[in-house]
């Protein structure tokens, strides 16, 4: 194993873990691509969004093109949601 436990009396069971050493064969990490990365987070939220809402999160709808029409109202929903401020927020 990775991890030695360490002496008796100390009061934890195990040392410190340290990652496996690097192997050759390994590919490396691919750069960070921060636009990338943004656009990502946006559609995973989004999505998220979208299954707050029990017709899309369940799909109750057994076409597609209905389905998308689904989710075009929830979109309309959550964007006039996000843009209505709330009377607290206001002062």
């Amino acid at each position: 194993t990775r991890c030695a436990p360490t002496t008796a009396g100390t009061g934890t069971s195990h040392a410190p873990c340290r990652p496996p050493p690097s192997s050759p064969s390994r590919t490396p990490t691919p750069a960070f691509d921060k636009a990338r990365y943004r656009r990502r987070s946006a559609v995973e939220r989004c999505v998220s969004k979208w299954k707050r809402f029990r017709a899309v999160a369940s799909r109750y709808d057994k076409r597609d093109y209905i389905f998308n029409d689904t989710l075009t109202v929830t979109a309309i929903v959550i964007r006039l949601r996000d843009t209505v401020q709330e009377p607290s927020e206001t002062t």
